[in-house]
């Protein structure tokens, strides 16, 4: 299965894209066996976040290919691309929040979950 990042060169996209795919069914398996004891296991999966991680050349030349050594301005436009939602990318407040709550007692029962906060690059990206 090819994904987004596996374009991203240098930087490893390959390979994190698979890390993502494995903790997804990680999560669900490790929370099953937890579950019994009280122990919690959720994953968060955000999109393209404000860091340093979306922002480099590896990244930028993954969505403008046309160009040799792209910049943040010139990818800007592209970004958008990868959700469903017309943005670039999240703040990293929005994955905060996420992790706030799940470790709050308002989401004491939830277990297994990988919640997306993805604006729905993964409808985009996976055909129904």
């Amino acid at each position: 299965m090819k994904g987004a990042t596996d374009n991203i060169g240098p930087s490893g996209g390959a390979g994190y894209g698979f890390a993502k795919r494995i903790v997804f069914q990680y999560v669900e398996a490790a929370a099953l066996q937890l579950a019994k004891h009280m122990i919690r296991l959720n994953a968060v999966h955000p999109t393209n976040t404000d860091t340093h991680l979306l922002h480099n050349e590896d990244v930028y030349r993954a969505f403008r290919p046309d160009l040799e050594h792209p910049t943040r301005e010139d990818a800007m436009p592209a970004l958008p691309a990868a959700q469903a939602m017309p943005i670039p990318f999240i703040d990293p407040l929005d994955v905060s929040n996420v992790v706030l709550f799940l470790a709050s007692d308002e989401s004491r029962y939830m277990t297994g979950l990988n919640i997306r906060i993805d604006a729905g690059a993964m409808l985009k990206a996976q055909p129904f």
